[in-house]
């Protein structure tokens, strides 16, 4: 008896059909904006590449307002992307000096594991100098 009025009581409250059961479904792009919140973004200079163990060093501005400034480890991976003058490169082609901007996701052991990397052309950047100072 006790079993069909915990049964009843189960059924009407509504908890017995699966179909009702709320349920997060999420877009494409929802998903896609979810991931890019967990991402963060600096922009500084590559001090060190260490290709071997696909390891960056970029030093960057860490405080805009007291513009202290901190070094960082960066890791790549089979995902990460790096575009030099809007073409995908590896890490063998980067340089000392080189300014970049990271994108990166923080991975396991607290990892910096870049997402993406554009390599900054600076002489375009004197040619718009030069240009617009004139």
């Amino acid at each position: 008896m006790m079993k069909i009025i915990l049964l009843t009581l189960f059924l009407f409250c509504g908890f017995g059909n699966i179909n009702e059961i709320p349920v997060n479904v999420f877009a494409a792009e929802e998903v896609e904006n979810i991931l890019e919140v967990n991402e963060k973004e600096v922009v500084g200079k590559i001090i060190l590449v260490n290709s071997e163990k696909s390891k960056i060093v970029v030093k960057y501005v860490a405080d805009d307002k007291e513009q202290t400034t901190q070094r960082s480890v960066f890791n790549l991976d089979e995902q990460s992307l790096i575009e030099k003058l809007s073409k995908k490169v590896n890490v063998s082609e980067l340089i000392e000096g080189d300014k970049v901007s990271v994108r990166y996701k923080i991975g396991e052991k607290r990892k910096k594991i870049i997402t993406s990397m554009i390599v900054e052309d600076e002489n375009i950047n004197r040619e718009e100098a030069i240009t617009s100072s004139k």
